[in-house]
C-alpha cells in the first residue's frame, strides 16, 4: 500500500505489525483481518479517528465486536470463531469491509470515546507468581499493592480466585467461581501460600473509571476479548458477578504519573510498596515511561518499591519482569517468566536474577 498521508501510513504499519507480529497465535482471526486492514486506505482512515497513544488495532475491533454482540450483523458475528483453531471463512473480510463502511458513523464515535482498558482475569495467574518474588524482596515484610490501568477492578480482586497452575496444588479461595487454570512450562514453582502474601493495603489508579454495574461499559470491556478466547470471556463474566457482590479496592481516578507522588508519601513510613501494571505501558509515551522510573526512583529514598512490569515484547510474546527501587537506585529489570500475553502458558525463569542463577525459597 502507498500513501501519501503519513498518518495513514502510520496506522497501516501499525495494523500490519498487530497481524504478524503481535497476535497469530492469540488470535489468527484478528491477524488475518488486521493484515488485510493494512492495505486498505478507507478501513485506515476510520482508524485514524482514534483517541491519542490508544491501539488503534485492538479499539477498532472491539468497537465492531461491541456492535455485533448487540445485534448489529448476525451474518458477519456467525463468521467469528469461539474456539482455537477454527478457519478463516470465505468472504470474511468482505463482510467486515462493509459493516465498518456501513456502521463508520457509530464506529467512529466509538474510537473516539471508548479507551483499551480491558481487564483479561487469567492475566493475575502470571502477576500472582510476581507477587511472590516480591513477597520475597520485602523480606518478610507486609507491602502496599498498587495496580496502574485498574481498569474495572477486576484484578484488584484476585485474592477471591482460585488459581490452577495443572502440576500444583491450587491457590486462593477454594469456592470461588472465578477459576484461572494456566499451562507451566519450563521450571516448576511451588505456588505461594496465602501466609506468605503480607499485603498490607491493595488498590488502583484507573484514567477513565468504569463501573461494574454499568452494563454498556461491561459490554465493553467484553468486546475487547478476542473472539477465539471465549473461556476468557467467561472467566470476565463470573469476575464482573464476583465484584458485584464483594466489590473492588479502592481506585483512584486520575493519571498514575500525577497521583503516585503524594500518594506513595501518604503510605506509612518505610512501608515496602509493590506497583504493577499488565499491557498498559503501550498506551505511555517514552517521555511518560522515564517519569514513571523517575518518580519511583525519588519515592525510593524511605521505602523499598518493587515494580512488576507485565507487557509485550517486540517478538509478540510477553514477560514478567521486576524492577527495584531502593535509595534512589533502579535497578535492571529481572526476568521472571515468559508467558503468553493473556496468561494462558508460564515459561518460568525466576531463578536468573542479575543474570545469575538464585534460589528463591518459596
Amino acid at each position: 500500500m502507498t500513501s501519501m498521508n503519513p498518518e495513514i501510513t502510520r496506522q497501516s504499519n501499525l495494523f500490519r505489525d498487530f497481524g504478524e507480529v503481535q497476535v497469530p497465535e492469540m488470535s489468527p482471526h484478528y491477524a488475518y483481518l488486521a493484515t488485510r486492514v493494512a492495505d486498505d486506505q478507507e478501513l485506515l482512515s476510520v482508524a485514524t479517528v482514534a483517541g491519542k497513544g490508544q491501539p488503534t488495532p485492538n479499539l477498532l475491533f472491539a468497537s465492531v465486536r461491541f456492535l455485533l454482540d448487540q445485534g448489529a450483523s448476525p451474518e458477519l458475528l456467525a463468521t467469528y470463531p469461539t474456539k482455537f483453531g477454527s478457519d478463516i471463512q470465505a468472504g470474511l473480510f468482505e463482510l467486515f469491509r462493509d459493516f465498518v463502511l456501513l456502521h463508520r458513523s457509530e464506529i467512529e464515535q466509538l474510537m473516539k470515546t471508548r479507551r483499551v482498558q480491558s481487564n483479561v482475569v487469567r492475566r493475575f495467574a502470571v502477576l500472582l507468581l510476581g507477587l511472590a518474588a516480591v513477597a520475597e524482596r520485602s523480606r518478610g515484610q507486609a507491602f502496599s499493592n498498587i495496580e496502574i490501568g485498574a481498569s474495572a477492578g477486576l484484578t484488584l480482586l484476585w485474592h477471591k480466585y482460585k488459581y490452577q497452575y495443572k502440576t500444583e496444588v491450587p491457590f486462593g479461595e477454594p469456592g470461588s467461581k472465578v477459576v484461572i487454570t494456566t499451562e507451566m512450562r519450563g521450571k516448576s514453582r511451588n505456588i505461594p501460600s496465602a501466609s506468605q502474601l503480607k499485603i498490607a493495603m491493595n488498590f488502583g489508579i484507573e484514567l477513565d473509571l468504569v463501573d461494574v454495574d454499568d452494563e454498556k461499559s461491561m459490554n465493553w470491556l467484553r468486546a475487547l476479548i478476542f473472539p477465539e478466547h471465549s473461556n476468557n470471556r467467561q472467566l470476565f463474566s463470573d469476575a464482573v458477578n464476583v465484584a458485584r457482590k464483594f466489590p473492588p479496592p479502592k481506585i483512584i481516578a486520575g493519571d498514575a504519573l500525577e497521583l503516585l507522588p503524594e500518594m506513595l508519601s501518604e503510605l506509612p513510613g518505610g512501608q515496602p510498596t509493590n506497583i504493577y501494571h499488565s499491557h498498559t505501558l503501550n498506551q505511555f509515551s517514552r517521555e511518560a515511561r522515564e517519569q514513571l522510573d523517575s518518580l519511583l526512583c525519588e519515592a525510593s529514598s524511605n521505602r523499598l518499591i518493587t515494580r512488576l512490569v507485565f507487557e509485550g515484547t517486540p517478538n509478540g510474546y510477553s514477560d514478567l519482569r521486576l524492577i527495584t527501587y531502593e535509595n534512589g537506585v533502579q535497578s535492571d529489570p529481572e526476568l521472571l517468566a515468559n508467558c503468553e500475553a493473556h496468561g494462558r502458558w508460564i515459561d518460568w525463569q525466576a531463578d536468573r536474577w542479575g543474570g545469575r542463577r538464585r534460589k528463591l525459597g518459596w
